[in-house]
């Protein structure tokens, strides 16, 4: 079964269908949480976390420099340029 994800811009009043399961961030922790997260792009992680949002944290602060425009906006990461 295909997750599908219905988005609309209010600023633009555009409409658009995301398939959730191809989307590079979503698919992955849909399919195995943070750890299929790490998996799929190999990233380099602690040996322990905290716990599994500690570590989806630190997956996606580091795919942020592969992933621009769909890990944001910059606050959620602590930057506030």
């Amino acid at each position: 079964m295909v997750k599908v994800h219905h988005h609309f811009h209010e600023v633009t009043g555009t409409a658009r269908i995301i398939l959730i399961d191809a989307h590079p961030i979503c698919g992955p922790l849909l399919a195995g949480g943070p750890a299929a997260l790490v998996t799929e792009y190999n990233l380099k992680h602690a040996s322990r976390c905290a716990d599994a949002c500690h570590l989806c944290y630190e997956a996606r602060t580091t795919l942020r420099a592969r992933f621009p425009a769909l890990l944001a906006p910059n606050q959620m990461y602590g930057v506030m340029e």
